[in-house]
């Protein structure tokens, strides 16, 4: 067994071919990394811990788009605006027009949207109908989730 090259004492861990230095020489070596500080942004625009324990700019927020987790949720209980199912697969679904917001891997305002079961959700998104025909059923049913999140806002089951 070989010896440490540099305190002679501890037996040495092979890295490569020439490191013949023991766990504790070898870390008094490599230098310490000190992280930069960062000023901090302009903006108090932030969350106030990301997935990966930093704090960053809410980009939804710079970007003026309006996000309530309540409104999203408000779905659960509620029926279909298209064909009144009420099983459980209603979700909140959001406008998909450029016009309105919507861009690559960016949902529109909250506020855009309707109460959908997943059948006419997937029509919605994925089907091969026409962006004319989507346009018109959207239109169609979106004054009739607005009036159910008025009726919820005003008997105080909802707060946006």
């Amino acid at each position: 067994m070989t010896t440490c090259r540099s305190c002679r004492e501890r037996p040495a861990i092979r890295r490569g071919l020439s490191t013949r230095l023991c766990g504790e020489c070898l870390d008094a070596r490599r230098p310490k990394y000190v992280k930069p500080e960062r000023a901090t942004p302009a903006y108090k625009l932030t969350r106030a811990v990301s997935r990966h324990g930093a704090t960053r700019p809410n980009m939804d927020i710079a970007r003026g788009l309006h996000r309530s987790e309540a409104l999203r949720q408000s779905a659960r209980d509620e029926a279909c605006v298209a064909c009144g199912v009420r099983d459980g697969t209603v979700v909140w679904c959001h406008a998909n027009e450029a016009e309105l917001g919507k861009g690559k891997s960016l949902k529109c305002h909250d506020l855009l949207g309707n109460y959908l079961c997943a059948v006419h959700h997937f029509w919605y998104d994925a089907s091969g109908a026409s962006r004319e025909e989507k346009r018109a059923f959207f239109r169609e049913c979106y004054p009739k989730t607005m009036v159910r999140v008025a009726e919820k806002l005003a008997h105080g089951e909802l707060r946006l």
